[in-house]
């Protein structure tokens, strides 16, 4: 039996015991004690495949540089994004669609959606096809971070080199940083749920690995839904995005006006100053205001 099927297994319930070497748990107190056993779980599963080592060995290794943080708003297309070269960057999800992405090669690519390895719900989670095809059609390859729940189906590929690829907790039962008025900072816990890549992924690597400088790219907070019937709106055709989409009811509560979204961005707004780490939106227009704008053609030209 796979450690992912015992995971959906009924269980006698743990003791709730803080044993994980110093880690931030605090959040797991809003959790019922099954839940908390669940969430301790995958912490020790991080630690004894050697997936928490792995984490350990990025921690400062940027520490003084800036990094660009990519994410897919439609305003990427008004932005020539090749000048990143050479600057530290972190891509998300379906970033391999961008026209540009063999000359950016994006240093660090987070697939942070369980809809990339069939949904939540996937008994045998498996990489989209479509995705796999287009990260395989390169002959170079990016450092790459999944969901631990996904290691199995990632590290059965040959496709993602071992010193490459790393995962972290972001499984159920997770807590949303809206909700909690909180976020985890250590990559070695359960990260929370910040509803895009950019804050669940993107900011605790950067944090771990010494950046205190970010910009944000492509971050519209702005999908352009006013029905059901209604595309999102990315920098490519909606076609290409061929994994699952969340219902329109979830998508405008939280990317609606006044959605989750903006709650989650000024949390983390008001945490990341508590670090020492400044963020500024270089964002072609989008509806993000709640960091303070810099011009991107400027910051890539110095």
């Amino acid at each position: 039996m796979s450690w992912l099927r015992w995971f959906r297994r009924p269980g006698p319930v743990a003791p709730v015991v803080e044993t994980t070497s110093g880690l931030d748990v605090r959040g797991d107190r809003e959790f019922s004690r099954g839940q908390q056993a669940k969430r301790r779980a995958w912490r020790e599963l991080l630690e004894s495949t050697g997936e928490a080592e792995n984490l350990r060995r990025l921690a400062n290794i940027h520490r003084g540089r800036r990094a660009f943080f990519i994410g897919n708003g439609p305003s990427l297309r008004s932005q020539d994004l090749r000048l990143l070269a050479g600057e530290v960057t972190f891509a998300t999800n379906w970033f391999v669609n961008h026209e540009h992405y063999d000359a950016i090669q994006p240093q660090y690519y987070c697939i942070s959606s369980h809809e990339v390895f069939g949904g939540w719900g996937a008994e045998t989670p498996a990489l989209n096809s479509d995705l796999r095809g287009a990260i395989a059609g390169r002959q170079w390859r990016s450092h790459h971070f999944f969901p631990l729940w996904a290691r199995d189906a990632v590290l059965g590929d040959d496709l993602f080199s071992r010193d490459r690829t790393n995962f972290l907790i972001f499984e159920k039962p997770k807590a949303e940083i809206s909700k909690r008025g909180t976020l985890t900072w250590d990559v070695l816990s359960n990260l929370d749920d910040g509803y895009t890549g950019i804050v669940t992924f993107c900011l605790p690597l950067a944090y771990h690995m010494g950046i205190r400088e970010v910009y944000l790219l492509g971050c519209d907070c702005d999908y352009q839904i006013k029905s059901a019937q209604d595309p999102k709106a990315y920098f490519y055709d909606f076609k290409k995005h061929t994994t699952s989409t969340s219902k329109f009811e979830t998508l405008d509560r939280i990317w609606g006006p006044d959605g989750e979204i903006f709650k989650v961005y000024g949390i983390v707004r008001r945490e990341a100053e508590a670090r020492g780490m400044t963020i500024k939106n270089a964002t072609h227009g989008g509806l993000l205001e709640i960091f303070e704008r810099a011009s991107y053609e400027e910051l890539v030209s110095k």
